[in-house]
This record gives structure tokens, sequence and C-alpha cells, in this order.
């Protein structure tokens, strides 16, 4: 157990350096973010984005992102050196904000993803089949009013998810190659979200 929180620590310090290193950037227009801070999104470019209706009762906040780098193509494919390294950024810009809950599908690459933000939080760990998602979205909102839940899936899970809470169909499956798209929803159900889009290095 000790050596195993000691490889987190060493991940995350990694994260840290990379994430200093790095200058501020844009792809495709959309802005990089540099930290959450409990209620505002603190962008690279200096900017800062409220998270609309953070703290209200009735508004579950969710966290989505696409798992990180993978080692292969396969089912059960367990992340590379980077992706461990995103992992760990991504725990690194969460740390300001209260995470109820890390939902991720059944699998090591999305387990992974969010095992940093868990560790580092010590919050719940929730995992569901990704064919059963309208179930977990069902059972996330139900219990979910006011809390703040890292949901770690897919390239087609997370347009399938967000295409669900606004009943819309603006959401297309994510390249295969990208894995640095992070969407922040504010929701108090179906038809009532609202979905900011950044990248995370």
């Amino acid at each position: 157990m000790q050596m195993r929180n000691l490889y987190f620590i060493l991940i995350l310090i990694g994260s840290f350096f990379i994430i200093s290193c790095n200058n501020s950037q844009k792809e495709d227009g959309i802005p990089f973010i540099k930290e959450f801070d409990k209620g505002n999104i603190i962008l690279e470019n200096g900017k800062v984005e409220p998270i609309p209706n953070w703290g209200d009762k009735n508004t579950t906040i969710l966290i989505v992102v696409r798992h990180a780098e993978k080692v292969s193509d396969s089912a059960d494919s367990r992340l590379t050196l980077n992706g461990e390294m995103r992992a760990g950024r991504l725990a690194h810009l969460l740390k300001k904000s209260k995470i109820d809950d890390v939902i991720t599908t059944n699998t090591f690459r999305t387990i992974l993803t969010g095992e940093p933000t868990q560790q580092m939080q010590s919050c719940n760990f929730v995992t569901y089949e990704a064919k059963n998602q309208d179930v977990m979205i069902r059972e996330t909102l139900g219990r979910g009013p006011g809390k703040k839940f890292l949901v770690v899936g897919h390239t087609n899970t997370i347009p399938s998810l967000l295409n669900e809470l606004t009943k819309t169909t603006d959401y297309k499956d994510i390249p295969s190659n990208e894995f640095d798209n992070i969407y922040v929803v504010a929701t108090r159900g179906i038809s009532q979200t609202k979905v900011l889009h950044f990248k995370y290095k």
C-alpha cells in the first residue's frame, strides 16, 4: 500500500512539472484549463470561466473526460506512461474542487484514469457497464443534486451522455487520437443542462 501511494505521488509531482513547463495554447479554438478553483475554471490564457450554477443545491456538476492514453486497442488495455501522467494531471487540476464520486466504466483504462483523483480526494469510486449508461445517468441524477462527480468514459459514451443530458445531437464521437477534452456539465435534469468544453494537458 505504501509503495502504491508513493507511485501516485510521483505521478502527481511529474504531472505538476509538465503543467508548469507547458505554454498556454489553444487547439481548434478551445481554451486549455490551468486549474479548477472551486466554482471557477482558471484558463491558461488568464481568463476565468465561472461554472454555471455552482453551489446550487438543485444542480449536479459533472466533470467528464475520456480515459487517458492507452497501450493498445484491446478491451483490457492499461494506460501508457503518458496516460498515467495525464491521469495524475487531471487529479491535480481538480484538487481544489470537492469531488463526491469518481464514476467510470468498468475497464482498466477508465478506472486507472480516475484512480489518482479518487486517491487524492478520498472519495467514492463507482463503476458501471457502458451499455448501461442510461441507468448510470438516472442513478447519478437521483443522488446528485448539489454534488460534483468526475465521469470517465470513451469516445462514444461521452457524446451519448452529453446528448442525453442536453436532449440534442450536438455531440459527435471523439476522434480516437484525442485524450485531452474535458467537459464541465451543470445539470438540473434531462434537457436542463449547460455544457462547457475545454482542453487539458
